[in-house]
Parts: structure tokens; sequence; C-alpha cells
């Protein structure tokens, strides 16, 4: 008698997203203590998970991570540890000092503010407002040394970019919409272009030039752009959002009470 048997299909793995948004020096603090609490839920290195996207001082975060820096290495390194692996966030000092620089007397991106005037209901208004403000002058010039020191120990990279699905979220200054290179569609790039476009704060630094197109951070159309993972077909999703807040605190000091409304409201979705 010839007994057949039926193949049972494997489990599929569980698909997962990591989110990584703005912040700044403090955020990525903030960021690097919540990695390695993440990293005790998680039953896999976060650097290889499925997908990362990376915001503004996030973007630096998830490069680091998409090219072999662990976690321990980056909590490390935010203790003071000297790693030649990971920039340092405060390294970005180098670029211009602690201050920006004075801008120049000349309005962002005029061209931002036409396509507003053209399609309003298109562009948020905090979106069309980065337009209004003053040409930085900052270069994100060291910046981008340090991933490209990153990216050239990733044996694995192609083509200028991380293996692993990885997605650095900027901000096209002339149309206000966002772009996550990395992604299907998106214009090739590399990396360290990308991250320097996703932190380059309008006022602070110049926008950067990537295939004739200007961009600026991120952060200004959204801390995290996590709606951009709604489509992509991952079974948990874990957000880091230095920038977010739930709650609302009452600051003593005056000049900080606009702060706390807006890290109160911040946007963590579309723009």
């Amino acid at each position: 008698m010839r007994v057949s048997r039926r193949r049972v299909p494997a489990a599929r793995s569980r698909r997962i997203g990591l989110v990584l948004g703005a912040g700044g020096v403090l955020g990525a603090a903030w960021t690097a203590g919540a990695l390695a609490a993440l990293q005790e839920r998680v039953d896999r290195p976060l650097g290889a998970v499925d997908l990362v996207v990376g915001t503004s001082a996030g973007s630096v975060l998830a490069a680091a991570l998409r090219c072999g820096v662990g976690v321990d290495q980056i909590v490390e390194h935010q203790r003071g540890s000297a790693l030649a692996e990971l920039p340092h966030l405060s390294q970005l000092d180098r670029d211009g000092g602690p201050l920006p620089p004075l801008p120049r007397l000349r309005i962002g991106s005029p061209r931002l503010l036409a396509s507003t005037a053209l399609a309003p209901h298109r562009i948020r208004p905090w979106v069309a407002a980065s337009g209004l403000v003053p040409q930085g002058r900052g270069q994100l010039r060291y910046l981008g040394a340090l991933v490209e020191a990153i990216l050239a120990q990733d044996t694995a990279a192609v083509a200028g970019w991380p293996a692993r699905e990885t997605w650095i979220v900027a901000v096209d200054y002339a149309t206000g919409h966002r772009m996550a290179f990395g992604r299907p569609g998106a214009p090739p790039v590399p990396l360290a272009d990308a991250v320097v476009a996703s932190c380059s704060i309008p006022g602070w630094y110049e926008p950067k030039s990537v295939a004739g197109r200007r961009y600026v951070d991120g952060g200004v159309c959204s801390s995290t752009s996590l709606d951009l993972v709604a489509k992509a077909g991952l079974d948990e999703v874990y957000v880091l959002a230095p920038m977010a807040s739930y709650l609302m605190d009452r600051p003593c000091r005056t000049p900080s009470v606009p702060a706390s409304a807006w890290l109160g409201g911040v946007h963590l979705g579309p723009c």
C-alpha cells in the first residue's frame, strides 16, 4: 500500500520593521537606549530586521545598523567609547560649529512657495513654511564622510547602499513631497547623500542636491514617516520617536512653552 504525505508549508517568519525618528543629538541618545531595550524583545539583531526607515538623526542610526554596527556598539559609543564604526552626532559640530552660521539673506525655496500657491491643498502648512526660512550656509561634509566610512565596512553593500531594505526619508525642497531613498521607485543615490539630505535642517544647512533636485530634513514633513510602512507587508513595526509625546508637561521657563506644545502634537504620519 502506498501512503502519500502532504507537505506542510513551513511557518512564515514574522516580517519586522523598525522606524527611527528625528530628534537631533539628544534624540539619538534616547534612541540608543530604546534600541537596547527593544533588542531584548526582538528575536533577531535589529540590524537584520526586514525594513528600517530612518529620518534625520534616525537616518544616521539606521545607516549604522544596516552597515553592521551592533546595538551594543551604539550604546557604548553614546557613553563615550571610541568606536571607529559609528559617528557620534556631536561630531556634526565640525561641519559648522554648535550654532548655525548666519543664513543667507534670501528665502529658502521660492519654488516650494510657488508650488504651495498653485496647490495649497497638497502641501501642509508647516512644510510650506519651511520654504520661507532663510537659506542655510552649513554643510554636512563631515557627516557624509563618516557615513561613507561606515558603508565601506559593509561587505554586503550593493551599489553604495545596504543590502537589506533601508529607507532614508528627506523632503523635496521644490515640491514639499517626501522622498524615501532606497524605497522601490526612488532614484538611486549613495547612502551618504541620502543621510545628508535627511539631516539638512532648513535655515541651518544647505539643501542637499541629488540628481538635480534639492532635499532637506525629512523631519520637516514628519518626524517618523510611519505611514510609509503601511503597505510594506510587515507583521510588526517598532517605532522609536524621540520627538513625539502624548503627555503635555508644564515647563517653568517661558521659552520652553512653545517647544512643549509642539512636541505634544508632533507629526508622525503623512505630510
